[in-house]
């Protein structure tokens, strides 16, 4: 029987979604602003006020899909869809106001800006999503959009499979897109940073990452290039730690990226490709490699992975050694609760930002 292609049209309401919420937040502070004379609490300038929003939508955004609405059992029932856009927003302003308060920053230059978000992104989405469907229904008229899909089987993994099939990437794409505009504003050059490194077995595969780095740096080894700049003393700590503490090549905008771990989040294409897991040691540069052939034949005895017992034990505040010690230990102590654990712990550890650098 033809189906909706739910997918694509979970995408576009993604994307449409995360461009009303940008206008909606605009619109409350100019009208409070500039069409309002009363006395503001805080003197929030308007770049401020949207960075700030550029970087909370994304997390709007995903509290939507938490909530269902980019799931076509909501979006396909017109007063279901408008109470969760409701429910949605109101938890949206209520993580602005934390955000706020937790980051000790000033978001709203007054308080009316919030109600006003609330207000006009509830509206505003709604006449969105009703443009959408009005949209999408004339389109299915004319045989747009409709696509044949066979599922084999009716046990619950095989609707596991078609739903997660719809939802692996589509959750993330809002974050994705804005981490790539303002890489683009604040960090001209390409957008990620592809990396050599060694998996299991040995196994070459190219570490997808956010770039960090000045765009005229990182394609040499980094010692060298420290020794390029006059910096010996660099050169010097990165031989004994494989790391600085202070590494000059890293942009303003590539240190928000690294110490909150944003960084890392394109290596989910890597996952998706079946060259990392999700938890696992991290892979080596080949040059790492040399420290000891048998502790890196039984390094690579398992997948590496994106996070792992080093990420969640301290990160950048250890040693070269110590981080080998955790990884091996990860490598003979394997088990499927343990990589359970880690992967609780490392939400923990972003959150508190703790040994990223």
């Amino acid at each position: 029987m033809p189906t909706k292609n739910t997918k694509f049209y979970s995408l576009i309401l993604v994307i449409a979604d995360t461009l009303v919420l940008l206008a909606a937040f605009s619109l409350a502070y100019i009208v409070r602003v500039q069409y309002d004379d009363r006395p503001l609490l805080n003197n929030v300038y308007a770049q401020d006020y949207f960075t700030a929003f550029l970087t909370i939508v994304p997390f709007w955004i995903l509290i939507f899909a938490l909530i269902g609405l980019y799931n076509s059992s909501t979006y396909n029932r017109r007063l279901v869809e408008w109470g969760k856009i409701a429910i949605g927003a109101f938890i949206g302003i209520l993580l602005v106001i934390g955000w706020e308060y937790v980051s000790e920053k000033n978001i709203f230059p007054a308080r009316l800006v919030a109600a006003y978000s609330f207000g006009i992104s509830f509206l505003l989405i709604v006449f969105e999503r009703e443009l959408l469907r009005l949209t999408r229904g004339i389109l299915f008229r004319f045989g747009q959009g409709i696509q044949r899909v066979l599922v084999v089987g009716n046990s619950s993994a095989t609707s596991d499979i078609a739903s997660n099939l719809s939802h692996f990437i589509l959750v993330l794409s809002p974050v994705f897109a804005v981490l790539i505009i303002m890489q683009k504003i604040f960090n001209p050059g390409p957008v990620f940073y592809v990396s050599k490194r060694l998996s299991q077995f040995s196994k070459p595969v190219k570490l997808i990452k956010f770039r960090s780095m000045n765009a005229k740096y990182g394609k040499k080894d980094a010692a060298e290039e420290f020794m390029e700049l006059g910096r010996e003393d660099l050169a010097a700590e990165y031989r004994v730690n494989h790391k600085v503490t202070h590494d000059p090549r890293i942009t303003k905008f590539g240190q928000f990226l690294r110490v909150t771990s944003l960084d890392e989040l394109p290596q989910l294409f890597n996952v998706i490709s079946g060259e990392l897991s999700l938890v696992g040691p991290r892979p080596i540069l080949p040059q790492e490699a040399k420290f000891s052939r048998s502790r890196t034949a039984l390094l690579h005895s398992v997948k590496s992975g994106v996070t792992g017992l080093w990420q969640v034990s301290g990160r950048s505040n250890l040693s070269f050694e110590e981080r080998i010690e955790l990884e091996l230990f990860y490598a003979q102590n394997w088990s499927f609760w343990l990589d359970i654990k880690i992967l609780f712990k490392t939400i923990a550890v972003v959150f508190r930002k703790r040994g990223a650098k």
